[in-house]
Parts: structure tokens; sequence; C-alpha cells
């Protein structure tokens, strides 16, 4: 492998009900982590300072708990993934 190849990408399955996983940011690409990772039943902890209107939504509804700033290296505290 060459230093400017891109490292290979290893799907793995884990199960996440109940368990709780940490998304960083909560923007287009956040959403489409957290709509994964709620589907699969996990426990979803935001980190970010501002996010999308549907993370607001699933966070007032009880769906994922949002932590509306900067990441913390506590927030991972508790944490599967």
């Amino acid at each position: 492998m060459s230093a400017s190849a891109a490292p290979p990408v290893v799907a793995v399955g884990l199960l996440l009900r109940n368990r709780t996983v940490v998304v960083v940011g909560a923007g287009r690409v956040g959403v489409a982590k957290i709509e994964k990772f709620l589907s699969a039943g996990a426990q979803v902890r935001v980190i970010a300072p501002t996010a999308e209107s549907l993370v607001h939504t699933w966070a007032a509804e009880g769906w994922v708990e949002w932590r509306g700033r900067a990441f913390e290296a506590s927030d991972l505290d508790g944490a599967f993934l």
C-alpha cells in the first residue's frame, strides 16, 4: 500500500439496542448517522453547538439527548460507541 492510498473500510455488525452511542455533529451527515443508530435501537447522545431542525424535534420528543455545545471528553462517559 502506498502512503497516499486511503485505508480500507471494514464493515462491522454491532448490536446497539439500548446502548449509548455518541454522535458529534448534527448537520446533514450527523442526521443520517443518528437515523441509522435510532433505527438500531440505540440511545443516541448528540454533541453539537448547533443542530438541524430534525435533531431539535428528536430531542424535544425524547428520542435523542442533545448537548448544544462543543465536544468534551466526558461526553463519552458510559458510551458504547
